[in-house]
């Protein structure tokens, strides 16, 4: 399994729903993982390489919606 520590850009943008990117990340909105998300996203903990692929397809669905 490949870890990384490099956050991608697009997430530091000030008006993302962040809360709402965890839960199509992992799927839940439980405090933990929630918590744990804040710290990848801080530099703190490495992200595996499905979960860099899954904010890949979430970036494209957020802006497909956005047009």
């Amino acid at each position: 399994m490949t870890t990384h520590k490099h956050t991608p850009e697009w997430l530091n943008e000030p008006w993302l729903n962040l809360s709402e990117i965890c839960a199509m990340l992992t799927g839940s909105r439980e405090r933990t993982k929630t918590a744990y998300f804040a710290q990848q996203r801080k530099g703190l903990r490495p992200w595996k390489e499905e979960e860099l692929i899954k904010l890949e397809e979430i970036r494209r669905e957020l802006k497909g919606k956005l047009g």
